[in-house]
Order: C-alpha cells, then structure tokens, then sequence
C-alpha cells in the first residue's frame, strides 16, 4: 500500500537569515513536517499562512520553489513546484522528484521547499532568484544571507551594484566586489561586465556574496580600536580576513 504521507522540509528566509555556514541552510536543523500527500500546493500555502511562515495572507504572494541536491553537494532552488500550478498535489510532487523510487521512499526521504514571500506576483515572470550574502570582515568576520532578488537572466551582473551600494551605504568612489559560491571549495570572482547567462547562472538558486572592499589604511584604523579580549577571539590571532574569497577558505578549514 502506498504511504499515503510525505515529509517536507520548508526553509523560510528567516530561516537562511539565521544560517552562517556554506550553502543557503543546514536541512537536518530543519524539522519535517507529516503531510498528506493529496494536499494541493494551494493547500500547502494556507496551511503556511495559517502557521505565521509567513507575513502575509495572500497566496499569490507566496512562492513554493523546488530545492535539488546539486552534483557539488549543494542544495539549491531550481524553479517553482509543479510550474506554480496550486492544484497539483504532494504525490504529484513526489512523482516527479523521485520517479520509479517514490514506492520506496522512507523518512530520510524528503521534498525540501524554500518557501518565498513575495511583493508582487509577477516579479518572478522572466527573471531567475538569486540569493544575497553579505560578507563583513570587522568586527568578527561573518556570512550572513541579507536578501533575494528577481533579475532578468540576460542582465549584467554590474546591474546589482546600484542594489548593493545602497544596502551597504557606500559611496560612490567605494569599491565593492561580487563573488559567487558554487559550492564548499569553488568561489568565483564576478566581473560585473559579465551577463548571468555568460557564468552558468541563467537558472537561478544561485548565491551571490558581496563585500565593501577596505583598504589597509581603513582596516588597520578599524582594528585598533579593539580591545585584546575582542583581538583574542577573531581568526588567526586578530589577523584580517579582508575578502570572501578567504573567509570562505577559512571556513571550509574546519575553523
């Protein structure tokens, strides 16, 4: 007999916001929820409405986007569930993500579902979702997912500068720098010439790491104000760690 339930795994951006490690969250931290599989996604919207999941109560303003473990061992969305139609159902979910192994899926077995609040409905028509972290090498370095964005897979990458200069506050003559993480060990300089259909980015999921870049002058000025105790518990005995691309490698050293 077919099990007539299935675990789902909803990651919310609050729930992204409170990660600080690789990827875009750790899944095992994230409790599965028993569902019947012959619930619709229209279904599974209220019922996150109905949870507080989210801050609205409007459908039509939640997005229910299908997460995949990539090739690299990262887990990232890769378009809406069932094309964002709310009449197919769970089971109908499951078909399509595990095909001739559905009969036996067991509790380890899981649809894992960023669940998206949106502004405006159509914001996600022709654009692809890329995911925000904010890298910040003072006081003690740290990653932290700040946002989502819609962007139109054919634009430049330099189109993201105007969003993060304002978020960042910096000012004109200030140099900021992209990056993308692929995956633990492959973080990649973005040139903001470049298109997001030139990097292998045109699909979406993809996380973008960005960084006012400080010049040793302001580094060094930033530092002495520390105190020895707040030196003491900083990577590599007060060392700076300027740029993402080592807080990343840095990182994937087991700290």
């Amino acid at each position: 007999m077919q099990n007539l339930y299935v675990h789902v795994c909803i990651a919310t951006l609050q729930d992204i916001q409170k990660h600080d490690g690789m990827d875009l969250v750790n899944w095992n931290e994230i409790t599965p929820l028993k569902l019947r599989r012959s619930m619709t996604l229209g279904e599974l919207k209220e019922l996150l409405i109905r949870d507080r999941m989210v801050n609205t109560n409007d459908h039509n303003l939640v997005a229910l986007w299908k997460c995949v473990n990539r090739q690299n061992n990262t887990v990232r969305p890769v378009g809406l569930l069932a094309n964002g139609d709310v009449n197919r159902s769970l089971g109908d979910v499951v078909r399509e993500s595990f095909g001739f192994r559905e009969k036996m899926l067991g509790r380890d077995d899981v649809i894992k579902i960023f669940v998206e609040q949106l502004d405006n409905p159509a914001e996600i028509d022709n654009t692809i979702l890329l995911f925000f972290k904010h890298y910040q090498p003072l006081k003690a370095p740290h990653l932290q997912t700040v946002a989502t964005l819609h962007v139109p897979n054919t634009e430049k990458i330099g189109h993201l500068l105007d969003w993060m200069r304002n978020y960042l506050k910096a000012h004109d003559g200030e140099e900021i720098a992209m990056f993308e993480e692929v995956s633990a060990k492959c973080i990649t300089t973005l040139d903001p010439s470049h298109r997001f259909v030139d990097v292998d980015m045109e699909l979406g999921g993809d996380i973008v790491t960005f960084q006012k870049v400080l010049g040793p002058a302001q580094i060094a000025e930033r530092f002495s104000a520390l105190t020895p105790e707040e030196i003491a518990t900083l990577p590599f005995g007060g060392k700076p760690i300027e740029n993402a691309k080592d807080y990343y490698s840095y990182i994937c050293r087991g700290y």
